[in-house]
C-alpha cells in the first residue's frame, strides 16, 4: 500500500551521495530535478523581489517580532527557551534573528526567513505529491501553491506561521518515508519536525497531534509488521517529547500567562454570546457552517481579515477552488494513498479553526494550505490520464500551459492587492516603512536605557515627535 509512484526503497548498500549520483545518471531523473529547480527559482524569486517595499508597512505583528528580537539583541530577553510577546516559545524569534545577522537588520532581512523556509516547503509538498501522481502534476501543484494569494502573502512576512507548513509537510514525508521502508530514523525525523512545530506558531502544536490521528491508519495498513509501526510511533512521539523538554520550565513556570492567546481567541469559554449564539453546541454548528463555506463552499463572505486577502473573496483563487473540490473527490475514492493527506489538512483546519474567534482565518489555517493544494494535484493527473497513450505528452503540456497562466493571474493578483491603499490600511496599525529607521532606533536606545518597552499604539503618538526632532537636528 505503501509503495506508490515515485518512492523508491532504500539500498543499504550505497550511500545516499551514491544513489544521488545512479539517479541522475537517467535521464528521466535529471529533467525531473532540473524542472523542479526552475519551479523553487521562480518561487523565490517571487518571494524575494521587492521585499523590502512591498507589502508597503510593517504591521503590528511583524513589529512586535521585531521588538522582541532588538531585546534580545540587547538584553538578551527572552532566552532560547524563553517566551515571547504572543506568548508562544521564543525560539522562532531566534530563527528570525539568525536570518537577519546574514541579511541585515532591516525590513528586508526581517521577511527573508518566511521567504527561504516557505521556499524550501515546496521540496517535501513535492515529495508528497510524486508519491500519489506523475512528475507534471506534482509540478503544476507545486507552481499553484508557490504563487497563490494565500500562501505567498505569509511568505513575503515578517511572520512565523509559514513555516510550521513547512514543518507540517516535512514531518508528514518523513512518516510517509518511514512506512514504506519500515526504518526507525524516519520516524525519528517525523518526531524532529513535529518538535520544531510545538516551538513555532501555534498551529504547529497539531502537527504531532495530526500524525498521532494517523496511527490508526498506519496500523491497518501494515499487516505483518504492525510492531515495527507501533515502534516508529513510540520513537516519534519520544523524539518529539525529549527535544522540546528544554522549553517546559518557562510553560510550568507561568501558565497562564502561556495560555493567554489561546483563552483570548478561545470561543467556548467566553462568558458573553458569541456572534447571537449563547450555548456550545450552537457555537460548535456555527463555526463548523462558517468555516465549511468559507474554506470548501466559495463563500468569501466569511473572510473578514483585510490583511490576510481580499476582503470579501475566498483565500483561493475560483479556479484553485474548483480544483480542490474536484480534488478531494478524487481523494475520497483514493483514501488508501491519501489517507495522510486527509489528516494533514483536516486535523490543523478543524483545531484551528472551529474553538477560535472571527474564522475562517487565514493566518491560523496556512498550516492547511498547502494540504489542500496535494488534492490539486489530483485533478492534475486525472486531466492528463485521460489523455490517450499517444497524446499524453501533449495533454500534459496543456495542462501545464494552463497551469502557468493561472500562476501568472494570482501572482500579478497578489502584487495588486498587496499594494492597494485598502491593504495597506487593513494591515494598520502599521510602521511606515520611512519611518523603520527611526523606530528601530528609538526600540533600541529605548532596551539599552532599560526603559519600558513601547507598542504600535503608542508609537503612533511618539512618532509626529521624534520626526520633528530628527528634522532639527539635521
Amino acid at each position: 500500500m505503501f509503495s506508490t509512484p515515485g518512492s523508491t526503497m532504500d539500498d543499504s548498500t550505497t550511500t545516499p551521495f551514491q544513489r544521488l549520483r545512479l539517479k541522475w545518471a537517467q535521464p528521466v531523473f535529471r529533467r525531473e530535478a532540473i524542472a523542479l529547480g526552475l519551479v523553487m527559482l521562480m518561487a523565490f524569486a517571487l518571494r524575494v523581489v521587492w521585499l523590502d517595499t512591498i507589502p508597503g508597512n510593517i504591521t503590528a505583528d511583524e513589529a512586535d517580532n521585531l521588538s522582541t528580537i532588538f531585546r534580545m539583541q540587547v538584553a538578551g530577553e527572552p532566552g532560547l527557551f524563553g517566551l515571547d510577546w504572543k506568548p508562544q516559545p521564543a525560539m522562532s524569534m531566534y530563527i528570525f534573528a539568525g536570518f537577519m545577522s546574514v541579511f541585515g537588520d532591516d525590513i528586508f532581512g526581517m521577511r527573508m526567513a518566511s521567504a527561504i523556509i516557505s521556499t524550501l516547503a515546496l521540496l517535501p509538498f513535492y515529495a508528497l505529491a510524486r508519491r500519489v501522481v506523475r512528475p507534471e502534476s506534482a509540478l503544476g501543484g507545486t507552481v499553484l501553491l508557490a504563487t497563490g494569494l494565500w500562501y505567498l502573502n505569509f511568505s513575503r512576512s515578517g511572520w512565523e506561521n509559514v513555516h510550521v507548513a513547512f514543518y507540517a509537510l516535512v514531518a508528514a514525508w518523513a512518516l510517509t518515508v518511514a512506512l514504506e521502508r519500515r526504518q526507525l530514523r524516519w520516524f525519528a525525523l517525523a518526531g524532529l519536525f513535529a518538535a520544531l512545530g510545538l516551538y513555532g506558531y501555534f498551529a504547529g502544536r497539531l502537527i504531532i497531534v495530526a500524525l498521532c490521528a494517523y496511527l490508526p491508519v498506519a496500523f491497518w495498513a501494515s499487516r505483518g509488521y504492525r510492531r515495527r509501526v507501533l515502534a516508529g510511533y513510540a520513537v516519534l512521539v519520544l523524539v518529539a517529547v525529549v527535544l522540546f523538554l528544554p522549553q517546559i520550565p518557562a510553560i510550568t513556570d507561568d501558565r497562564e500567562f502561556f495560555n493567554r492567546r489561546t483563552d483570548v481567541v478561545n470561543v467556548f469559554t467566553r462568558s458573553e454570546p458569541y456572534m447571537g449564539r449563547e450555548s456550545n453546541f450552537d457555537i460548535l454548528l456555527l463555526q463548523v457552517e462558517r468555516n465549511l463555506r468559507g474554506f470548501f463552499l466559495f463563500d468569501g463572505d466569511m473572510f473578514v481579515h483585510g490583511r490576510y486577502g481580499p476582503i470579501g473573496d475566498t483565500l483561493l483563487d475560483p479556479v484553485t477552488m474548483f480544483l480542490l473540490l474536484t480534488g478531494m473527490a478524487i481523494g475520497a475514492y483514493r483514501w488508501r494513498s491519501t489517507a495522510l493527506w486527509w489528516v494533514m489538512l483536516l486535523v490543523p483546519l478543524a483545531l484551528t479553526q472551529i474553538p477560535t474567534s472571527l474564522t475562517p482565518d487565514g493566518a491560523r489555517a496556512v498550516i492547511a494550505a498547502p494540504f489542500m493544494y496535494l488534492f490539486v494535484t489530483l485533478v492534475l493527473d486525472k486531466c492528463i490520464d485521460l489523455g490517450r497513450r499517444r497524446n499524453r505528452r501533449m495533454v500534459a503540456g496543456a495542462v501545464l500551459l494552463s497551469v502557468m497562466l493561472l500562476a501568472t493571474m494570482n501572482a500579478l493578483s497578489y502584487f495588486e492587492w498587496a499594494q492597494s491603499p485598502e491593504t495597506l490600511e487593513a494591515r494598520q496599525p502599521a510602521v511606515e516603512l520611512v519611518d523603520y529607521d527611526i523606530w528601530r532606533q528609538t526600540l533600541i536606545s529605548g532596551f539599552q536605557a532599560n526603559k519600558p518597552e513601547f507598542h504600535l499604539g503608542e508609537w503612533e503618538e511618539m512618532v509626529d515627535d521624534i520626526r520633528e526632532q530628527e528634522r532639527l537636528r539635521q
